[in-house]
């Protein structure tokens, strides 16, 4: 395995990842816990198909899951956004051969030829990759449309890729094996007022896992 350094290393030294969600699933995640394959219908909605995702501030957190709540048309503007802070480091599993891991730093090719495949062919989880965690770049609402209009015999592949190498500052995670979504530890979660941005906390000890 390639030693990891750099920026890299340093990424994935976080000892704290978040996700964004809403107060609506909230009593099912405390529940059931975090479930690798919760969003497995909308696989091809996303850059490394179903599983759990996470970004490594709760900043970026917060701005993924208000910037969802404002520009997708399906879901219900009386949503709460919600935002969930969970203790683990993914150094360690980079650094060993017991979980399958890819890491995408950069707007590359690769990069951009593992999102197009992932949206074009993993419909509904159908040929999901065999990767236990992936850390990488993220893209914003650029494939959804591009992808639509490859669909659509508007734009070529080549369109598609190019749209995909465009970057941003967005970086993520994503968990595609159960054993890490119970392994990893519930440390604060709170409620995001979205007009103001106060946070309200929620209580972490009604999360049962």
């Amino acid at each position: 395995m390639p030693e990891i350094t750099g920026k890299l290393r340093k990424h994935l030294n976080n000892n704290i990842w978040y996700h964004g969600t809403f107060l609506s699933n909230w009593e099912s995640i405390c529940k059931n816990g975090v479930l690798a394959n919760y969003n497995i219908d909308k696989s091809q909605d996303l850059d490394f198909g179903f599983g759990f995702y996470l970004a490594p501030t709760s900043e970026r957190a917060e701005s993924f899951i208000t910037g969802l709540l404002k520009n997708n048309p399906f879901i219900s503007k009386d949503e709460i956004p919600i935002i969930l802070g969970f203790e683990f480091n993914p150094l360690k599993w980079f650094e060993n051969d017991t979980y399958k891991t890819r890491a995408f730093p950069s707007f590359d090719d690769e990069f951009a030829l593992f999102v197009f495949h992932n949206r074009t062919e993993n419909i509904r989880g159908c040929k999901q990759h065999n990767y236990d965690v992936i850390y990488g770049v993220m893209s914003d609402s650029v494939p959804t449309i591009s992808i639509m209009e490859f669909q659509m015999g508007i734009k070529s592949k080549d369109d598609v890729l190019a749209d995909l190498k465009v970057g941003t500052s967005m970086k993520q995670i994503s968990l595609h094996k159960q054993e890490l979504c119970d392994i990893i530890k519930l440390k604060e979660a709170y409620i995001l007022d979205k007009e103001t941005g106060e946070r309200k906390e929620l209580n972490i000890s009604d999360y049962s896992r």
